[in-house]
């Protein structure tokens, strides 16, 4: 896939979606543990785009390493914050015990996802003595705004065409059960990029609820 087609088609649209879905339905978990995620992936883009090498940044051991590179491209804001120990804590927390590791306030605003109207704009990540503060909806914010950086510099070093190897579409096929369906209905329209190219499948396989596929 193109750089470019990644960070226009699945970056800022499906992450984006997903981290919307995730506020506006009040799922704090599931939106830190996606932003997280997803921080990690644009940390690794952001390293590319400066000249590391894909098989040495999509490589094995490099995810603390990917989501330091998001924290530094992020701004002054996140110039304090301890990467490795925020990534242990809260994302670790939350994927390996649902709840964050230390004493924590976390802030979510579901009638604003995209933080529209953000007043005098918060820090998304404090630490007052040993209690961690994280607002969602500023840390999505900020998030938007570095892909917005990262796309521009893709774009100032010339790199919208570079071909990334190691991320296809075709190698997840997502599949939903659909209720009341006779045969498997292969979808192909989930998502396409400017050109037309699929960036997902989805199959509807029927009953599989009740683990029969007809």
């Amino acid at each position: 896939m193109h750089l470019i087609k990644l960070v226009d088609s699945i970056i800022m649209r499906e992450m984006y979606n997903d981290v919307k879905c995730a506020i506006s339905n009040n799922r704090p978990q599931l939106a830190i543990i996606a932003l997280f995620a997803y921080s990690e992936m644009i940390g690794g883009i952001w390293r590319i785009v400066h000249g590391e090498e894909e098989n040495v940044v999509f490589g094995k051991g490099q995810s603390n390493k990917n989501f330091a590179s998001y924290i530094s491209m992020s701004g002054k804001k996140y110039s304090g914050i301890n990467s490795r120990e925020i990534y242990r804590i809260i994302r670790g927390g939350l994927v390996h015990r649902y709840l964050i590791r230390e004493a924590a306030t976390v802030k979510i605003n579901p009638d604003d996802p995209m933080n529209r109207n953000p007043g005098v704009h918060s820090q998304a990540i404090i630490f007052r003595g040993s209690k961690i503060e994280f607002d969602i909806n500023a840390y999505f914010l900020d998030l938007r705004r570095s892909v917005t950086e990262l796309r521009r510099d893709i774009i100032r070093k010339n790199l919208q065409m570079l071909h990334l190897q190691k991320i296809s579409v075709s190698q997840t096929i997502w599949c939903l059960a659909k209720e009341g369906q006779n045969q498997v209905i292969e979808h192909l329209s989930c998502a396409f990029s400017s050109s037309g190219e699929v960036l997902a499948r989805v199959i509807y396989f029927p009953n599989i609820s009740a683990g029969k596929q007809s």
